[in-house]
């Protein structure tokens, strides 16, 4: 998985999980971050390599980035971290994650928050909730309900059609981590 960060005057790459690959992030000690990065999903949100490979990589990544002046990180979250629940959430519900991928970003949540708190980095942590928008896979759930009423099928199989789902344009996603960013309340 390549990440890019737009603080590079050179506009280099770097893998999240290849620790050799951020010499050059880091040398410009950036002061904010914002992470979305999170490799292997949406194809195995059970696989284990979330809790093994990813969860390490980010809190590596992390201890690295504060290493290197780091003042405020604002991290994607995920609505799966609430596990099986339906209706209103509020961001200081309980969360009861169930499946690898949402165990793996819950406890980097939980580990964020001590470790930020440590050493006085402000942090911001945001759950998404079923973004959609260009480049999305044409399979998840908002591209094929588009296609299905394009198409002016009279049904659409997805389940006993009781769930309410909070969609929101990927644009907006980024406006509103680009607004935390540039924020400078403490959180």
């Amino acid at each position: 998985l390549k990440c890019w960060s737009h603080s590079f005057k050179n506009k280099q790459n770097f893998n999240l999980l290849d620790q050799n690959s951020w010499s050059n992030l880091l040398k410009e000690n950036p002061t904010k971050v914002i992470l979305l990065s999170w490799p292997g999903k949406p194809h195995s949100y059970n696989a284990s390599f979330h809790l093994k490979e990813n969860l390490n990589s980010c809190i590596n990544f992390l201890e690295a980035l504060v290493e290197n002046g780091l003042k405020k990180i604002i991290v994607a979250g995920t609505c799966y971290e609430y596990g099986m629940v339906n209706g209103q959430l509020k961001e200081d519900d309980i969360t009861d994650p169930l499946n690898s991928y949402a165990i793996a970003k819950d406890c980097f949540r939980k580990y964020l928050s001590q470790y930020c708190k440590e050493k006085l980095i402000d942090w911001v942590w945001v759950r998404i909730f079923y973004p959609y928008g260009i480049g999305q896979n044409l399979n998840s759930l908002y591209p094929s309900l588009i296609k299905h009423i394009n198409e002016k099928k009279e049904v659409f199989n997805m389940s006993s059609g009781e769930q309410i789902r909070d969609f929101i344009k990927v644009d907006e996603v980024a406006n509103q981590f680009l607004d935390l960013a540039n924020d400078d309340k403490s959180y």
